[in-house]
């Protein structure tokens, strides 16, 4: 499907500046920094939901080191016979490795070229995940749970990795290290609670996850959904708690905090109801996000700031149909202390980044108050924010 996503307004002036204008602010950023803008991905038929997760993935600097790294991908002469579901994985882990590549240096290679063809990832993931490569439109949480998924299957495989956990700074609040190297950098520990309303005894459950899955509703804002998932429930009447320690069905209190955050966090909207149709309603989502409130008491580690950092898109009307395409903050790339250092110029409001549009082949800048007009302040909008990517701050 062609998007009918537009440009921003881009003014240029003789002294090689190029001014992005738009409601709230009147930023200047060189013209060497717009030649910098990322390289596309052809849609190789209904493929925009694979685009639009390896731009972002590509984009979280963290992960692409992680799949840059070659001996990660590399079988020891005296490694035992990987079964064949990690040949699989290995082929994968392979293939995006080559489409980093590509997006990493083909702007510097050739000047004119616009976009890559991921057309050798495309058929290994025909291959060994045809359900999701049937030239039918696809989830783009679903493939980006199976691409992680099988990365992570393949560390899990391998006794050691190039890369180490200290690289990435992932060591947890509770000075434990993940498991695995994806698990460092999206995984994280919520606990739920259940306290007897008779005897005051409390258990708790721990659970990890990749991503948080939050409901949408209305024009309420990212902070009522977490909040939402983590509200205090009153088991009773029917659905009363079976209590260890009272030896009887109870009434209780159960809740859900966070105990360990990732680097990199990940909210999927629920805009899809059973029967495939899409909620088209805006969810506001600041660019700012304190975790604290949301937390178990045990976290004290102070570093509970996300700056949002990507978002994957739909556009259309339910789940077997549309467009995907991704927002991407300059604030992830390289090249962010030259924006950071021209924006403050002009702009005290120093972290105002500018964004990168990835649509496919196209691809362009855009203003981040421009984007949060575009996603967030529309009453009603068929291009919604499905998967949101914060990161940490530090």
């Amino acid at each position: 499907m062609t998007s009918s996503l537009k440009r921003s307004r881009v003014e240029c002036d003789p002294d090689s500046k190029v001014l992005f204008k738009s409601r709230n602010e009147c930023s200047i950023i060189s013209r060497r920094h717009v030649a910098k803008v990322p390289l596309g991905l052809a849609n190789l038929g209904n493929t925009c939901f694979m685009s639009a997760v390896i731009q972002v993935l590509f984009h979280l600097k963290d992960f692409r080191k992680l799949i840059l790294v070659e001996e990660n991908w590399k079988v020891s002469s005296r490694t035992n016979n990987y079964s064949y579901s990690i040949e699989q994985d290995l082929a994968i882990a392979k293939s995006l490795r080559n489409v980093f590549l590509q997006l990493e240096t083909g702007r510097e290679s050739n000047e004119n070229q616009t976009y890559i063809s991921p057309i050798s990832l495309h058929a290994c993931l025909k291959k060994h995940a045809n359900e999701l490569f049937n030239f039918q439109q696809q989830d783009a949480h679903e493939f980006l749970r199976f691409l992680l998924g099988s990365i992570q299957n393949l560390f899990a495989s391998k006794k050691e990795s190039s890369l180490t956990l200290k690289d990435i700074n992932s060591v947890s609040s509770s000075g434990q290290q993940p498991k695995d190297l994806i698990e460092a950098l999206f995984g994280g520990l919520v606990v739920t609670k259940t306290r007897c309303l008779e005897c005051e005894n409390e258990t708790r459950h721990e659970e990890t996850f990749m991503d948080i899955s939050l409901p949408v509703h209305g024009r309420r804002s990212i902070s009522w959904a977490i909040s939402d998932c983590c509200r205090r429930e009153v088991l009773m009447g029917n659905n009363k708690y079976a209590c260890d320690n009272c030896l009887t069905y109870t009434e209780a209190e159960k809740y859900w905090s966070f105990v360990e955050l990732p680097p990199l966090l990940i909210f999927h909207l629920k805009l899809f109801s059973e029967n495939t149709r899409k909620v088209n309603q805006v969810t506001p989502c600041p660019l700012e996000l304190k975790m604290t409130r949301w937390c178990d008491s045990k976290v004290q580690n102070g570093y509970d700031t996300y700056r949002l950092s990507a978002i994957i898109v739909h556009q259309g009307f339910g789940l077997g149909e549309g467009h995907y395409y991704a927002f991407v903050s300059c604030y992830l790339t390289d090249y962010v202390h030259c924006f950071k250092h021209e924006i403050t110029e002009d702009n005290p409001s120093s972290h105002c980044f500018p964004w990168y549009c990835l649509n496919d082949t196209e691809t362009f800048i855009i203003s981040e108050s421009d984007l949060m007009q575009r996603l967030f302040e529309c009453p009603t909008c068929v291009e919604t924010p499905y998967l949101l990517f914060y990161v940490k701050e530090t």
